[in-house]
C-alpha cells in the first residue's frame, strides 16, 4: 500500500490552502451583497419612517409635539419643540455675534490665500525664520560646536588661556573641532562661525513673536470661520434634527408595543384625520416589513460569516501543521499517511460549497426582493418570514422564525391568505 510523507503533505497542503481561500473569497462576496442589500433597506425603511412621522407630526409645533407626547407616552416629545426655539435662537445669536466681529467681516482681505494681509506677511518671514532655525540647528549638530561655545573658543575670555593651555587635551580638541567648522562653513575664523549663529539667533528672537502673533490671529478667524459654518449648517437643519428625534421615538414605539396598542395608537389618529389612517397604515407596513428584511438578512449573514470562519480555521490548522513538518523535518521524517487519509485530509469538492452558496444567494435574494408590503393585515398574527417567501423557504435559523413556530403550534401557513396585491402569483420557492 503506497503511502505519503511529510513532503507530500507540505506540497499538497500549499494546494489546499488556495482551494480554501478560493471558497472563503466566493463567501466573502455573499457577504459584500449582502451588505449592500442592509444599507438598501435601510434607507427604505428609513423613509417609511419619515412618512409617518409626517403623519404622526403633521406640523412642528408646540401643540403637535404635546399630542404626539400622550399618544406615544413619551414626556420627552411634549417638551422638544421649547428645546428646538432655545437652541434656535441661541445659534442665530452665535451667528450675529459673529458676523459683527470686525476680523469676521475683513477675513477675505486677511486671510485669502493669494492676497491676505496676514498671509502674505506669514508668507515672507516664514521663510526668513526657516532660514535662521536651519542655521542654528546645522551649527549645533557639529561635532564641538556647542561645547567651543561654551568655553568661549575666539574669544578673550575663552577658559584656557597662556602657556598652561598647552597642558590641557581639551584645548587641542578645541583647536581640532573648531578649525572643521570652519571648513565646513567656509568662513575665515571661528569668530566668523559665531557672528553667523549670533545674527541667526537674533533673527529668530525678533521674528518669532511676529510670527506667532500673525498665526494666531490668522487661526482665530480660521476658527471663528469654521464656528459660523457649522452654525449656520446646524441651524439650516435644526427641524431635521429635531424631528430625527421624533422619529426615532416612533420607531422605538412601533418596535417595543404590541399589536393591540399600535391599533389604538392609528385610530386615535384617524379619528382626528380620516385620510391620514390609510397612508399611516402603507408606512407602517413598509416600516415594519423592511425591519425584518434587515433582521432576516443579518441572521442569513451571520450564517455566511460562520462559514467563511471555519475555512479560515480550517486553512490556519493546515499552516500551522504544515510549518511544524517544515520546521522540523528530521523529527517527522518517519511520518507517513495513507492513500485514504491523505485523500480526506486534502478532499477539494467544491460541490458542499456551491450548494451553500447558492442557498445563501436564493434565500437573500427572496428576502430581499419582497416588497409587496400591502399583503399583510398590519394588526393581524403572521409571520413575515412566510409571506415574504411564500412559506417555502427554512428560516428556522432565525431565532424570532425558530420561536414562532414554538409558541404556534398549530400554525400553518397559506399562501391564499397573503396573495400577491397586484394579482400575480410569484414563485419564491426554492429550487436548491
Amino acid at each position: 500500500m503506497s503511502t505519503y510523507s511529510t513532503h507530500d503533505f507540505i506540497r499538497e497542503a500549499e494546494a489546499q490552502q488556495k482551494f480554501y481561500q478560493e471558497q472563503a473569497a466566493r463567501f466573502d462576496a455573499v457577504l459584500n451583497d449582502q451588505a449592500e442589500q442592509i444599507a438598501t433597506l435601510m434607507k427604505k425603511k428609513d423613509a417609511a419612517l419619515r412618512a409617518m412621522s409626517d403623519i404622526l407630526l403633521p406640523t412642528f409645533t408646540h401643540d403637535d409635539c404635546t399630542t404626539l407626547a400622550k399618544r406615544l407616552q413619551k414626556p420627552m416629545l411634549e417638551g422638544l419643540y421649547a428645546d428646538y426655539l432655545r437652541e434656535q435662537k441661541s445659534l442665530q445669536e452665535q451667528i450675529a455675534n459673529i458676523e459683527q466681529n470686525t476680523g469676521f467681516q475683513k477675513r477675505d482681505a486677511l486671510t485669502n490665500p493669494k492676497s491676505g494681509v496676514l498671509t502674505t506677511q506669514i508668507a515672507e518671514l516664514e521663510p526668513l525664520y526657516a532660514q535662521a532655525e536651519t542655521m542654528l540647528e546645522k551649527l549645533r549638530s557639529m561635532q564641538g560646536f556647542e561645547r567651543l561655545q561654551a568655553n568661549k573658543y575666539g574669544r578673550k575670555d575663552y577658559v584656557h588661556q597662556g602657556m598652561m593651555r598647552f597642558l590641557t587635551p581639551e584645548y587641542y580638541s578645541d583647536n581640532a573641532d573648531a578649525a572643521a567648522i570652519v571648513k565646513q562653513m567656509g568662513v575665515n575664523d571661528f569668530l566668523d562661525v559665531l557672528s553667523e549663529y549670533n545674527t541667526a539667533q537674533d533673527r529668530m528672537n525678533t521674528l518669532a513673536p511676529s510670527l506667532q502673533r500673525l498665526r494666531e490671529e490668522y487661526s482665530a478667524l480660521q476658527n471663528l470661520a469654521r464656528e459660523h459654518t457649522q452654525a449656520s449648517e446646524r441651524l439650516a437643519g435644526l427641524e431635521s434634527i429635531y424631528k430625527q428625534r421624533v422619529q426615532e421615538a416612533i420607531a422605538e414605539y412601533c418596535t417595543l408595543n404590541d399589536k393591540q396598542t399600535l391599533a389604538r395608537l392609528f385610530t386615535e389618529v384617524a379619528a382626528d384625520a380620516p385620510d391620514a389612517y390609510a397612508p399611516l397604515e402603507s408606512a407602517f407596513k413598509q416600516f415594519d416589513g423592511t425591519e425584518h428584511q434587515i433582521d432576516y438578512l443579518r441572521a442569513l449573514r451571520s450564517k455566511v460569516t460562520d462559514d467563511t470562519n471555519a475555512l479560515v480555521q480550517k486553512s490556519t490548522a493546515l499552516a500551522e501543521e504544515t510549518r511544524r513538518y517544515t520546521a522540523d523535518p528530521h523529527r517527522f521524517r518517519n511520518k507517513r499517511w495513507t492513500n485514504d487519509q491523505f485523500a480526506k485530509k486534502f478532499k477539494r469538492d467544491t460541490t458542499r460549497y456551491d450548494r451553500s452558496l447558492h442557498r445563501y444567494n436564493r434565500t437573500g435574494a427572496v428576502i430581499y426582493g419582497f416588497d409587496d408590503y400591502n399583503r399583510i393585515s398590519p394588526f393581524e398574527e403572521f409571520l413575515w418570514w412566510d409571506v415574504m417567501s411564500d412559506g417555502r423557504l427554512d428560516g428556522n435559523f432565525i431565532p424570532e422564525v425558530q420561536e414562532y413556530y414554538e409558541t404556534h403550534p398549530d400554525y400553518e401557513y397559506n399562501p391564499s391568505d397573503y396573495a400577491p396585491t397586484d394579482g400575480i402569483n410569484t414563485d419564491n420557492s426554492d429550487n436548491s
